[in-house]
C-alpha cells in the first residue's frame, strides 16, 4: 500500500460564518457538534474550517483542520483552536 492523497471531494468545508450562526459563546466545536448541527454528515471523514465570513462568538474548536485565516478570526473573537 502506498501513499493515498486525500481526495479533495472528501474534504467538507465549514466556514466561520456557519460556526457563528450555529454555536453560542463558550461552546466546544468538534466533529460531533458539527454533526449535531447538521453542518456535516456522518460519512464526512475530513472537515476543514475556512475563514469565509465573520465570527463574533467565543468558541473552542477542537480536533478540526482550520485554515490560518479562520484561526485568526476565531482567536480574535476570543475563542481557541486546539
Amino acid at each position: 500500500s502506498g501513499f493515498n492523497p486525500i481526495d479533495k471531494n472528501e474534504v467538507v468545508v465549514v466556514n466561520v460564518r456557519d460556526l457563528n450562526r450555529k454555536f453560542d459563546s463558550g461552546m466546544l466545536v468538534d466533529k460531533e457538534a458539527l454533526l449535531k448541527e447538521g453542518l456535516i454528515s456522518r460519512n464526512d471523514k475530513f472537515v476543514k474550517v475556512l475563514g469565509q465570513g465573520d465570527i463574533s462568538k467565543k468558541i473552542t474548536v477542537v480536533g478540526l483542520r482550520v485554515s490560518s485565516s479562520a484561526k485568526e478570526k476565531i482567536i480574535k473573537a476570543g475563542g481557541e483552536v486546539k
